[in-house]
């Protein structure tokens, strides 16, 4: 099983550096001049696989294949398989539709966010601050944008960018099994801790759509895990995927600068209660992930928006920040942060709560059809959105803490892992969406992480009950991830469906003459309808429409005018 956890660990540092790589080229490339070009990938796949031959050279081979090729194939063939599988389902989710793939298309389509605003064409007056695409391109992370760009210019398919979600899901997976199978977790354990931090209700539910929050939430857990190993052992392919892991988390979402520096924070602190040796490698690692990936590798974003609108992580803050906390459930405000999140956790699930009044109390064991369609067809579920039984796991997770300090053989690991959940909640009640499942996904480690260290110590009667309940801890939320998998699953197959019946309609409908259509602020759309062959004219507005009862592209804003017969 060890051989297992290190391919699984190799395969995961070949998917971070790839991605990494990619968007490091990608920011040499924009700084020179040049626009995102396919080059970036094979630039990318060389240094990776220089760099592992380099760092996997003692992984026992396969065949006659030395260890090093055995992990570049299978990184390759998940890659491409990933990408066909991210290809089934259509994204179906507005800010999906809107920002996030404008800002894959515009990077395609030779913008080089260094130097230049997207060219738009596109009249905005009409629409509020937080709806205007320009804002929110010029403002926002590029990273994964950058790798989901390179993915559609070589395949053609919007829907195949998507991937990264998928490869970080398994780069995630991959780092913290070998680091739980290194610190002593019984391999069956190890696995289904592994399965549950890297595929949790968030990274889940956004897989078929173009939201990031289920990638910040992965690449937290591979900058974890590979500090974690460097704290326990000090070498430079650690030290690597640690930065590239950062510099993407960085460059993912503008959340994404709070929980590299939390996570130093924490590490570091760490290493200077119990590991000085490795402080020196934390503090160059961290600092150069910073610099780098702020100033150079995400000076657009950051050194732009510094620049431009006031600070550097506008619009989440500065002088004109455009957030609020009015999109909480209605009986949320009157909550504090605490109160909101410990709501939200036990709460019945909800999408747009909003509309629904008071939340609901979820009963503890209780997993219903109408729970669990919550999840089916958004990316974003607001109130419980850990999952039907994330709740009654962290209840079982409380429970192993307890018997963690009862009479501990060792105060040392009962401390890292009250440091480690007082970091999460922290993190957590730090932001005004402490309810907000998608902008807080971290919360779902603090249940793993109690979990993986009730196997340290097992001696005994209580060490043999530790472990049963650590093993009842990880079974709830295998449940958990697989029941929210598989209603999500169904219900993306349903929407895509759906959205390609219409697609279709659109195409009759232009077979005689051109339809006129207004994408308004969802412009992507205009590239599923090309690559559909819809004939079609379009206006700005969906005033200046010639019909009287336009068609609405459902979910969308969108709307569009059948051809006068």
């Amino acid at each position: 099983m060890k051989t297992f956890g290190a391919y699984a660990w190799w395969i995961g540092w070949a998917l971070v550096l790839f991605m990494g790589s990619s968007f490091a080229l990608a920011a040499a490339s924009f700084t020179i001049g040049l626009p995102l070009t396919t080059a970036v990938w094979m630039g990318a796949a060389v240094l990776t696989v220089t760099l592992l031959a380099r760092a996997a050279r003692e992984l026992p081979g396969i065949g006659r294949l030395p260890g090093w090729m055995a992990v570049t194939a299978t990184t390759a063939l998940l890659i491409v398989a990933m990408a066909s599988v991210a290809r089934q389902c259509d994204d179906a989710s507005g800010d999906g539709h809107w920002f996030h793939q404008e800002g894959v298309i515009q990077l395609a389509e030779n913008w080089n966010p260094f130097y230049f605003d997207a060219d738009l064409d596109l009249t905005e007056s009409d629409l509020g601050d937080t709806r205007k695409t320009s804002m929110w391109l010029a403002s926002y992370p590029k990273a994964l944008w950058i790798v989901s760009s390179l993915v559609y210019m070589t395949t053609g398919d919007l829907e195949a960018g998507k991937v990264v979600h998928w490869l970080l899901g398994w780069a995630a997976m991959g780092t913290v099994l070998w680091l739980l199978l290194d610190i002593g977790v019984p391999a069956v354990a190890a696995l289904a801790l592994a399965f549950v931090s890297a595929w949790t209700p968030v990274v889940i539910t956004q897989l078929y759509s173009y939201y990031l929050d289920g990638d910040v939430h992965c690449l937290m857990v591979i900058a974890l895990a590979s500090g974690v190993r460097l704290l326990r052992g000090r070498d430079w392919s650690t030290a690597l995927v640690l930065f590239a892991s950062l510099v993407l988390l960085i460059n993912a979402k503008l959340l994404g600068v709070a929980y590299a520096a939390l996570i130093g924070l924490g590490l570091g602190g760490w290493a200077l209660v119990r590991q000085r040796a490795a402080l020196r490698w934390l503090i160059g690692v961290f600092c150069a992930a910073g610099l780098l990936g702020i100033v150079w590798f995400g000076y657009s974003p950051y050194v732009r928006n510094q620049r431009e609108r006031g600070h550097f992580l506008y619009p989440a803050m500065g002088p004109n920040r455009i957030f609020d906390n009015a999109l909480g459930p209605r009986d949320f405000p009157a909550l504090n942060r605490a109160q909101d999140l410990l709501t939200t956790i036990y709460a019945r699930p909800e999408v747009f709560p909003i509309f629904s009044g008071a939340t609901r109390p979820k009963p503890l064991l209780s997993v219903t059809e109408e729970d669990l369609a919550q999840f089916r067809h958004w990316p974003d579920v607001a109130v419980g959105g850990y999952g039907v039984l994330f709740g009654e796991a962290l209840l079982g997770a409380g429970l192993v803490m307890a018997l963690l300090l009862w009479r501990p053989a060792s105060w040392w690991p009962v401390a890292a892992v009250a440091f480690a959940a007082v970091m999460i909640v922290g993190s957590t009640l730090m932001k005004e969406f402490a309810w907000y499942a998608r902008y807080n996904p971290q919360i779902s480690l603090i249940p793993v992480i109690v979990a993986a260290a009730a196997f340290q110590h097992t001696a005994g009667f209580a060490g043999r009950l530790r472990r049963g309940l650590a093993y009842g801890v990880a079974l709830l939320l295998m449940v958990n991830s697989v029941a929210i998998g598989r209603s999500y699953f169904i219900g993306q197959v349903e929407l895509t469906q759906h959205f390609r019946r219409q697609v279709r309609a659109a195409v009759e409908a232009s077979q005689e003459s051109p339809v006129v259509v207004s994408f308004r602020h969802l412009r992507s759309f205009r590239v599923y309808w090309h690559k559909a062959g819809v004939r079609f004219r379009e206006v700005r507005r969906p005033d200046l429409l010639p019909c009287q009862k336009p068609v609405t592209i459902d979910m969308m804003h969108a709307v569009w005018c059948p051809p006068e017969r």
